[in-house]
């Protein structure tokens, strides 16, 4: 069940809205219906469609995550790292944008973004372990303030409820159903 649950947050970031410069004059109906876009103008596109015209040379995806986003993030959660309450606000899509920033680094064909790669799964891999301690603390401490809820990404908030459900499952089965 978790496994799936997932799998539909992965999914729905191929929905997610990305930033694009028209590079060329561009006319289509999609199943969002009718686009438009003109030459040096810039536009929202759904995610799937502006990574299908910058292949075509149509779009340049301008809100681009970098190394240096990685880095900036890093400091922020570092700030604090023993505080659950310090997680850092994100992009709710900052587990699928590090994904696709280390996917290109891999997939670019030299030696520099090599080293950037190796660079950018170090930053990442501290980022994501920085952050699942801070929310398996809020799930133990049963923390539910909104305001700390909304910094976490969609996968930070399965990891909490995810807890919270197996440790109320525990406490009822141990200790009696709690109203």
């Amino acid at each position: 069940m978790l496994l799936t649950r997932i799998n539909a947050i992965r999914n729905s970031s191929l929905s997610n809205i990305r930033k694009v410069m028209v590079l060329d004059e561009w006319n289509r109906e999609t199943i969002h219906g009718e686009v438009h876009l003109s030459k040096g103008s810039e536009a929202e596109l759904p995610r799937w469609l502006a990574e299908e015209l910058q292949k075509e040379g149509i779009v340049k995806i301008i809100d681009s995550f970098t190394i240096d986003d990685l880095g900036r993030i890093l400091f922020q959660e570092k700030q604090r790292p023993n505080v659950p309450a310090s997680i850092t606000k994100t992009d709710d899509s900052l587990y699928q944008k590090m994904k696709e920033l280390i996917i290109d680094l891999r997939n670019s064909n030299n030696i520099s973004s090599l080293e950037q790669m190796r660079k950018a799964i170090s930053i990442a891999a501290e980022i994501s372990s920085l952050r699942i301690r801070k929310v398996v603390q809020l799930s133990l401490l049963d923390i539910k303030d909104e305001k700390i809820m909304d910094k976490m990404t969609q996968e930070e908030r399965l990891i909490f409820y995810s807890i919270r459900e197996i440790l109320e499952s525990i406490n009822g089965e141990y200790y009696g159903e709690t109203a």
